[in-house]
């Protein structure tokens, strides 16, 4: 018998469903309504090569679940970091190795 991960076990908590697959991660992936759940969001789009939530979006990943989980649910106004909007791609300059800038110029 196999152990999830952490990352699976949420997943499940959520509803998503294993799918048995030997290209995945760990040889299973995990889906609701159509969408694939995300264990990290940063390794998978270094793994694509993609840079923007809604390219992954496009490829039927589920972003929104991925960020509702792990972003910070607020943040001081007077901190140098951003709130949740922080990530809307709209907003969001790449500039390499996983480094981003937003329009007010907060780094991620």
């Amino acid at each position: 018998m196999f152990k999830y991960t952490e990352s699976e076990e949420l997943a499940l908590t959520y509803g998503f469903e294993e799918v048995i697959d030997e290209n995945a991660f760990n040889g299973r992936y995990f889906v609701k309504d159509n969408l694939i759940w995300i264990h990290d969001i940063s390794a998978l789009k270094r793994e694509l090569k993609i840079f923007l939530d809604s390219k992954l979006k496009d490829l039927g990943y589920d972003v929104d679940m991925y960020r509702t989980i792990n972003l910070p649910k607020k943040v001081n106004k007077h901190s140098t970091c951003c709130t949740e909007d922080f990530f809307n791609d709209d907003d969001m300059v790449y500039l390499s190795d996983g480094v981003y800038i937003s329009a007010d110029e907060c780094w991620f």
